[in-house]
């Protein structure tokens, strides 16, 4: 077997209460005096004891006149003893600690002494006889009592023995001493030779238990720097495959193997997927035959399988297996999910030294389970790859599937909400308008449902990402109360939009989302109310700890809800009745939709409601607030100090917000609520030293041409001098007409904010001090006569509804039906705008786009404007518009007047660079 390249572990070493005996050669034993020779203290004990009987028998020998034996046979006696002395400091502890050792030393001093007893004719030694009788019979004694019993047996016999030899006479004197002397010589020798072996079984267990000591310590040593290095693999980052192997490479390390692999069943088959090998032919990674394998012998067992030689192995090992037989084998199943995946194996061509340890199998447990739970893990990780893949497959299906029926509606929603539009401005019976509005209603309608729909799948699919611009919050509150005011006017509600004066209006965020929320909760406060008002406030929310969180109140004076419903009307498809005979429809996706967009702004969502008396819906959201502020009602707006002005409206509401404004810039308000009462005061005042300079009268619904009263007040207001400016429903109102052919000073439409107070009253006092007669600021500006327009769109009912957008504008449009002729054209004339279908046959409208744009570049010509038109509502397709060229983005169906105003803003600004801004207008009436 080759070495393997690291130390392996002490074979001592402890792991989960398996131990290993560790021999120390150099283990040091306790000495009873310095010499260069160890001595203990039972070989002290022998040499002592020896000593004196050497002493005691040289004696005997040497200057007893009784011996028989010749001088030269005393000598050798004596010599010999002595050598049995000096023996006994040089022969090994072991053989001297044993009691064989001392029974045979016993029996040689006995049968020596016995034969000088003889050869001197001592009689009187037969107390020597006796004493070694004691001694060699107690030392094979292993208890104190059983050396007492042995000792006071001899000295009975020994006495038995005197009393025959002196023919049953009573003792003598001497011969009791003997007795006793023999006796307590016993005795002491007994206790003596227990208290030896006492303390040399303590000084054994000292020694076991240094040494079990020792051996836990280089257990610990050992266990620690095993885990230490299994710790360092586990918790790396590398590559699976790298960790692998370096498993494997510690394996065989710790085993003393050299050859370790990772294996996986398949079927009748398994697979070596990491192998990592010392041998010389190593076995190579492939498939191989599973049955008759080390690999199926292994899986039938749940524990660890090991043998350090075939012929020591508890089991019996397979003969065929195909990479041979193995002379040291350690293998262990590998789990994975609770099913056999394969084994963890090391093995070597030659025998190991030692059995394997109790931590080296432990070390097999612990490597199989990290390869398991490994493997699950990235098992795991696969499946949550796919089932992640799958989703955002899905969801793209979804959103592309909702994109393309959004297109399909909104080409067609397109032409018939521009017919209806067309129709309406021609000559029709009241029965055709009752049937136009009808159509015009069910269009708006189904568009609305289209966009909840498509929002829904937008927040639901994680596609809603909130913009970071800045805008401000007066241009989105107008734009979003204009879209509705149509609606409020139609059900002869009253629109009203008012802002605290501490409120920021430059704000950074996303004015396309707010706007959003806005329409929904004003349109539901429109369809559930059937009069009196819809109002929305602005305020800051006092209870934010940072600025730009504010407080939006959406109120109407409506149904209301029940307070049993309040909490289920922000679910999905929940209305608050929910019954077949409900007079209100609706898919209970406008409010679910706004509570998601609110709480991505940072903010929440609640409502209050009286049954019968209307709601108020309050969110708060969280916006960033520039440095520089740009907030044109933060500013002091128009100086009216001192005006007085006459302010006459039926509606509590509007006069209240109007009122507010009037006070904040200065001037000095009358209200009324009727005409009449509006023509006393200014004929009261007129004579005074402080007249009315300034009217504001609110038209309502109702013509002037049918108001007598009305056109009253505005003569004898134009006679005394005074500006009259009127509130006007919309811009297509007939009595912007009149007020013009009065003469008055202008209009505002509603609904009435004070941004467009202040723009209506400041540009009529302008006109008033520089006595011009222009339009108003909010009178449709005159197109650019014949400019030349380039339209592509693969629809002949789009094509010919832009045409009819056109046809009294004076501009000159040129048709293209794909993207690919549209570049062709071009090319080929001059262009003051281009308006470009996205979706169309051959050449889509972002291609032809991007050829345009190369095109100008490379004849270094000024970029036209060019408007995308498409039937896609997402705002990723807004963004794709933008970086494919385009100028601006209007999402079908599109309104004439949206049309028209881009067109003209467009051509106004001339040829510029492209992407300066993306205007998403979603036509909504």
């Amino acid at each position: 077997m080759a070495a393997p390249h690291r130390k392996p572990l002490t074979e001592g070493a402890l792991q989960q209460g398996g131990t290993q005996l560790v021999s120390d050669s150099n283990d040091q034993e306790p000495v009873l005096f310095r010499t260069h020779v160890r001595m203990d203290r039972y070989r002290a004990q022998v040499l002592i004891l020896q000593s004196l009987v050497s002493i005691v028998l040289s004696y005997q020998v040497l200057f007893t006149p009784q011996t028989i034996l010749a001088r030269p046979v005393q000598e050798i006696l004596v010599l010999g003893l002595l050598s049995l002395i000096a023996a006994a400091f040089f022969l090994p502890v072991r053989l001297i600690e044993s009691r064989a050792f001392t029974i045979i030393l016993l029996l040689i001093d006995t049968a020596v002494t016995s034969s000088i007893i003889y050869a001197t004719e001592q009689s009187g030694s037969d107390l020597y006889l006796a004493y070694f009788l004691i001694i060699l019979i107690s030392a094979s004694m292993r208890t104190l009592r059983l050396k007492i019993v042995c000792s006071a047996a001899i000295a009975a016999l020994y006495g038995a023995m005197l009393y025959l030899s002196v023919g049953g006479a009573l003792f003598f004197e001497g011969h009791l001493i003997r007795i006793s002397i023999l006796l307590i010589i016993g005795v002491v020798y007994s206790v003596m030779s227990e208290s030896l072996e006492q303390e040399r079984r303590g000084k054994l267990t000292l020694i076991e238990e240094m040494t079990e000591r020792r051996r836990a310590e280089e257990a610990l040593k050992a266990s620690e720097t095993l885990l230490r290095a299994l710790h360092e693999i586990t918790v790396d980052t590398a590559d699976w495959e790298q960790r692998l192997r370096r498993i494997l490479t510690l394996g065989c390390s710790t085993l003393e193997l050299s050859t370790g692999m990772v294996t996986r069943i398949d079927g009748e088959h398994y697979e070596i997927q990491q192998v990592v090998s010392h041998d010389s032919k190593p076995p190579s990674e492939g498939r191989y035959q599973f049955r008759g394998s080390y690999c199926e012998w292994t899986t039938r067992s749940r524990e660890a399988i090991t043998f350090s030689s075939p012929d020591q192995s508890d089991w019996s090992p397979p003969s065929g297996d195909l990479l041979g037989t193995p002379q040291a084998f350690a293998g262990i199943a590998i789990h994975v999910n609770g099913a056999v995946y394969g084994t963890l194996s090391f093995s070597s061509m030659a025998a190991r030294a030692r059995m394997f340890a109790g931590y080296e199998k432990t070390f097999l447990q612990l490597t199989a389970q990290w390869i398991g739970h490994e493997l699950e893990r990235k098992d795991a990780e696969a499946s949550l790859r796919q089932a992640k893949e799958r989703a955002e497959a899905a969801n793209r299906a979804k959103s592309e599937f909702l994109a393309s029926m959004s297109h399909e509606i909104r080409t067609p929603m397109n032409a018939i909400i521009g017919m209806s539009d067309l129709l309406s401005e021609g000559s029709l019976s009241p029965e055709q308008h009752e049937l136009l509005g009808i159509l015009r209603r069910s269009s708006t309608n189904l568009l609305d449902l289209i966009n909840d729909i498509l929002d829904l799948a937008k927040v639901e699919s994680g596609h809603i990402a909130l913009e970071e611009i800045r805008f401000d919050l007066g241009e989105v509150l107008d734009k979003a109360t204009e879209l509705m005011a149509l609606r409020a006017q139609a059900k002869g509600l009253e629109l009203l939009v008012s802002t605290a004066s501490d409120v920021p209006i430059g704000l950074i965020g996303d004015p396309q989302r707010l706007r959003q929320v806005l329409l929904n909760l004003v349109g539901n406060a429109i369809k559930f109310t059937d009069r009196g008002e819809v109002a929305v406030r602005v305020t800051n929310d006092n209870g934010a700890s940072q600025p730009g969180t504010l407080r939006f109140a959406v109120s109407d004076t409506g149904i209301g809800i029940p307070s049993e419903k309040l909490g289920a009307v922000f679910e999905r498809f929940t209305q608050a009745d929910g019954s077949t005979t409900r007079l209100y429809g609706g898919t209970g996706l406008g409010l679910a939709i706004s509570k998601q967009f609110i709480e991505r702004m940072g903010g929440r969502i609640w409502v209050e409601s009286s049954l019968g008396k209307g709601s108020v819906f309050y969110f708060t959201a969280h916006f960033g607030v520039p440095e520089s502020l740009s907030a044109p009602e933060a500013s002091p707006g128009i100086e009216l100090t001192g005006v007085q002005t006459l302010l006459v409206s039926s509606n509590e509401g509007s006069r209240r917000l109007v009122e507010e404004a009037l006070q904040s810039w200065g001037a000095t308000v009358s209200a009324t609520r009727d005409e009449m009462s509006a023509l006393t005061l200014l004929t009261q005042t007129e004579g005074s030293g402080s007249p009315h300079r300034l009217l504001l009268l609110d038209l309502g619904d109702i013509d002037l041409d049918r108001s007598p009263n009305r056109m009253k007040l505005i003569k004898t207001a134009k006679d005394y001098g005074v500006t009259v400016i009127v509130f006007v429903p919309d811009v297509r109102s007939l009595n912007i007409r009149f007020a013009y052919s009065l003469g008055l000073g202008g209009y505002v439409t509603k609904p009435l904010t004070k941004r467009k107070l202040e723009q209506g009253i400041g540009m009529a006092i302008k006109r008033s001090t520089d006595a011009t007669s222009h339009d108003s600021p909010d009178t449709p500006p005159e197109p650019v006569q014949n400019g030349a327009i380039l339209l592509a769109d693969d629809s002949s009912d789009n094509r010919f509804l832009i045409q009819a957008y056109l046809k009294h504008s004076g501009y000159q449009l040129d048709l293209a039906e794909t993207g690919r002729v549209a570049v062709e054209m071009y090319q080929a004339r001059k262009y003051d705008l281009v308006l470009m279908d996205v979706q169309m046959p051959v050449m889509d409208g972002h291609t032809a786009t991007r050829m345009i744009r190369d095109w100008e570049k490379q004849s270094n010509i000024s970029p036209v404007p060019i408007i995308a038109l498409t039937a896609h509502a997402y705002q990723e397709e807004m963004q794709k518009s933008l970086a494919a060229g385009c100028s601006d983005h209007l999402t079908k169906p599109i309104r004439k007047n949206i049309l028209l105003n881009a067109m003209q803003k467009w051509i106004k600004q001339g040829p510029q660079k492209p992407h300066q801004q993306i205007n998403a207008m979603v036509a909504l009436p």
